[in-house]
């Protein structure tokens, strides 16, 4: 799912029952506080209806509670209450059972005595019944509310929750254990930072100009600048293994001032590196069809073929867990070669770069279209980037050398004669995207607006095999929502595995069209 640039986010429902770190899940602490609340109101209703007999509150005391009688006394409502809370806090708040036997029998007798109370009550020699009546009735209208919050709310969503989790972790049993590698992930050292500040925010629509060229051009230098970015970050040396899964992928985390954990996932892919990462870029709404992760892909505005801004929205899933998110991207790609950015790269797309319409001038006022090469900025030829890392140290500790089929001893080389391999450096081509805000793409009630702080695919050639590529995927986002770390990024790990089978099984359903 690289190119969704998107994660769906779980409902408030499951975050509210979601007991984070082993600590008490919201809607419990807040059944607690309606507990708590249950015995302070019905205390001070008792303390009026004491309080408006005209007594001082010395004799209203000793009447009610030092000689007390059920007969003339209210203070016994008082220490049901007392008995409410006491048993339902040790029991739910401190003893922690996710049983309702407690609150049934707490609600039932207090609800017993309410109303036999009601029977033995000295109604006559109360001279204002009112606040008499109401004590008893709020009382007993609490007890029940209590009992219907925890059977209905607490109980409910804390076993979705769980239930939740669970099947998380038995999925991620399948695959390797890879919630404790995130948890017990150390903070790594010798970071570069300098080059992602602006990853943080996204970049704001243009307005400083009235041609639409002029904004294109910004728009073209601001998506080569993500480019360079991207590319600088994914060349680090510091990049921390924390799961090679049974796919024989690998997945890795570094960290960044400002933007927190980015992740990498790195496989091998049977496509043509330049291939692949054109048919990804350039039919973009296409997705959908063999990504069931998105609901929605689309081009809002195409600045030349290897620029445009997308429009995408996530599919909602985990049985109900989780919301769709909508993001606005500013893409583009690139090939490097040396750490440089290649100016001449032949396209095999469908959409040539070579060719771009311009307008020119005539004489008469009139403009026609012609064709004719369309250049980079100049700062792309300064621009110097040290040489890509070796293949071994890139990928960690695993060789992607060999295709899984010859792991698992099966020989399906091809032989690839000399020629048929490109007299030149390999090179690495690389997608990035970043977060904008565009005009008539404004956040809306319908979906959450999630933001990309960078996120990237890179496909490197593989020596003497033209038909495979290392693909790598880069992924930072700001879900613009609260969600437990750990879970967060357990979702982070699992989404990546499930785009990558969805990714291979593009790519073998694109070999088969084309023999």
């Amino acid at each position: 799912r690289s190119q969704s640039h998107s994660i769906n986010l779980y409902t408030e429902d499951f975050l509210s029952g979601y007991e984070h770190d082993g600590r008490m899940s919201v809607i419990r602490r807040f059944f607690c506080l309606f507990v708590t609340f249950d015995l302070v109101f019905i205390a001070l209703l008792w303390l009026i209806c004491v309080m408006i007999t005209g007594d001082n509150i010395y004799n209203a005391l000793r009447t009610q509670v030092v000689h007390y009688t059920i007969y003339t006394s209210l203070f016994d409502v008082v220490m049901a209450a007392i008995c409410r809370f006491v048993v339902l806090i040790l029991f739910y708040a401190i003893l922690y059972i996710n049983h309702w036997i407690i609150i049934a029998a707490s609600t039932s007798g207090s609800c017993a005595f309410l109303i036999s109370k009601v029977f033995v009550y000295d109604w006559k020699d109360s001279p204002d019944p009112v606040f008499q009546v109401l004590i008893i009735v709020i009382s007993f209208v609490i007890a029940w509310g209590e009992a219907w919050f925890l059977d209905c709310r607490v109980i409910p969503q804390e076993r979705h929750a769980r239930s939740y989790l669970a099947a998380i972790s038995s999925t991620l049993d399948d695959r390797g254990p890879l919630i404790a590698p995130f948890l017990a992930a150390s903070t790594g050292t010798g970071r570069r930072t300098e080059s992602l500040a602006n990853f943080y925010s996204p970049y704001e629509s243009i307005h400083n100009s009235d041609d639409e060229g002029d904004k294109d051009e910004e728009y073209k230098r601001m998506a080569l600048e993500c480019v360079k970015k991207a590319y600088d970050l994914i060349e680090s040396e510091d990049w921390e293994l924390e799961k090679i899964t049974p796919s024989s992928d690998t997945i890795q985390s570094i960290k960044r001032d400002r933007i927190g954990k980015v992740y990498k996932l790195t496989g091998r892919v049977n496509s043509n590196a330049q291939k692949l990462v054109e048919d990804l870029f350039s039919n973009i709404e296409e997705m959908p069809k063999w990504n069931p992760t998105l609901l929605e892909s689309r081009i809002i505005h195409r600045i030349d073929p290897r620029t445009d801004i997308s429009y995408q929205v996530s599919a909602a899933g985990g049985g109900g867990f989780v919301k769709s998110r909508d993001f606005v991207n500013l893409r583009s790609w690139e090939a490097f070669e040396n750490g440089q950015i290649v100016q001449d790269v032949e396209e095999t797309g469908l959409y040539p770069r070579s060719i771009l319409p311009t307008v020119q001038e005539q004489s008469e006022g009139e403009s026609s279209v012609k064709s004719e090469p369309a250049p980079r900025q100049s700062e792309d030829e300064a621009y110097q980037k040290r040489a890509p890392l070796t293949l071994s140290k890139s990928l960690g500790a695993r060789d992607f050398g060999l295709s899984p089929n010859q792991e698992n001893g099966e020989d399906e080389a091809k032989f690839q004669d000399a020629q048929d391999w490109p007299n030149r450096d390999l090179r690495v081509y690389v997608s990035a995207a970043v977060a904008i805000e565009y005009p008539g793409y404004a956040a809306t009630n319908k979906y959450v607006r999630g933001e990309n702080l960078i996120s990237c695919i890179v496909t490197r050639e593989i020596p003497g095999d033209p038909d495979s590529c290392i693909y790598e995927w880069l992924l930072c986002l700001d879900l613009k929502g609260y969600i437990p770390k750990s879970i967060l990024e357990t979702a982070y790990t699992t989404l990546m595995q499930d785009y990558m089978k969805y990714l291979r099984c593009h790519c073998e359903e694109m070999s088969r069209k084309k023999d």
